[in-house]
């Protein structure tokens, strides 16, 4: 998602699913959902409209990531490992963001 859209690690953590708008393509980000708290609509490509699709949706409330039924709050070890086992060497979560847009 972030190399899709440029969005934050948190942004995209934090999403809930009364901000998925599938009908009108967009994640709406209020100002409280952004680091600089400036509100504004993330486009969603196709891609992200279907992996969205394919998911099963939660209450509006309810956070969109999630692993075990829990909301997930730190994927640093995860994107470690994943990482590793892709063969990629120095390279963050942030550096994703200079791809979206």
């Amino acid at each position: 998602m972030a190399y899709y859209t440029g969005m934050r690690q948190g942004e995209i953590l934090n999403l809930t699913w009364d901000q998925v708008d599938l009908r009108e393509g967009f994640v709406r980000l209020n100002p409280e959902h952004t680091k600089t708290n400036d509100g504004r609509l993330v486009p969603l490509t196709g891609e992200l409209v279907e992996m969205f699709k394919a998911m099963p949706r939660g209450l509006p409330g309810v956070k969109v990531f999630t692993y075990q039924g829990k909301s997930v709050s730190c994927i640093k070890k995860s994107f470690v490992t994943a990482c590793k086992r892709a063969g990629i060497e120095s390279f963050c979560f942030h550096d994703l963001k200079a791809h979206g847009h």
